[in-house]
């Protein structure tokens, strides 16, 4: 392909997806994948790094990247933290849409075995992780990458919470509204019931842990009762989903 060529929709949702695969390894021109990518569109391995750098600077869960940003990839980008779910089918399709290549990489060479059902688990395992991948983005980018209880803002720490459990609701998985920006420790407490968020948006404590003689329970969780979370400009926390972990989830 010339140099310049303006890259098309299908080329960005194929490089988007191998940027939100977190089993991609090193983003560099040696990777197999990149190589692989490479040579289905006709450009050099260098143009896909350079254009996961892209990715990269507007991730708002990454350090880094290119600042030469053109108008493209910030569509795309506004579609992965705004409309996750659709940008995850629209990516899901494209590479389903692709043909091995005879003289590309094995699929051992980028961790999937090739035979019937293992194949088809491992092409649904890698969607599944995407799924999520843009999930969090989305999540953490709602909730400008801090904890709604405490405010922490080290990614590191962070988790986009199901409100309804991902086992519960297929259609709602990718669904920024179903989610919460947590810290781990938060997370974990409301996974299990031991936390939740009252249709005022305040947080509700388990008499289990009211109950507990830990002081850094009381001081980390039992403390937090009646604080009111932060809400996000958009994609603020479903109503409907949140009586629906107060129902089923929560332990009062």
């Amino acid at each position: 392909m010339p140099a310049g060529q303006p890259w098309t929709r299908r080329e960005l949702l194929l490089a988007l997806g191998l940027y939100l695969d977190p089993l991609l390894g090193s983003q560099d021109k040696s990777n197999d994948r990149i190589i692989d990518l490479a040579k289905r569109i006709g450009r050099s391995p260098d143009s896909v790094v350079f254009k996961m750098a892209n990715f990269k600077n507007l991730d708002p869960t990454a350090v880094g990247g290119f600042s030469n940003v053109g108008a493209r990839d910030r569509e795309l980008w506004d579609d992965v933290l705004n409309r996750p779910r659709q940008i995850h089918e629209a990516v899901s399709e494209a590479w389903a849409n692709e043909e091995p290549l005879v003289d590309g990489p094995s699929h051992e060479m980028i961790g999937i075995n090739t035979e019937g059902p293992q194949l088809t688990e491992a092409m649904s395992t890698t969607k599944s992780r995407r799924g999520q991948d843009l999930f969090r983005r989305a999540v953490l980018n709602a909730y400008q990458n801090r904890c709604c209880v405490t405010g922490v803002g080290d990614t590191r720490l962070l988790v986009a919470s199901h409100i309804k459990p991902w086992r519960d609701d297929k259609e709602n998985r990718l669904n920024p509204t179903n989610g919460l920006c947590l810290n781990v420790l938060h997370d974990k407490a409301f996974d299990i019931g031991l936390i939740t968020v009252g249709e005022d948006y305040r947080i509700k404590v388990s008499s289990i842990l009211k109950n507990n003689d830990e002081d850094f329970l009381n001081l980390n969780l039992v403390s937090y009762e009646g604080v009111s979370i932060g809400l996000p400009q958009t994609h603020q926390p479903s109503q409907e989903f949140l009586a629906h972990h107060r129902q089923h989830i929560f332990t009062p």
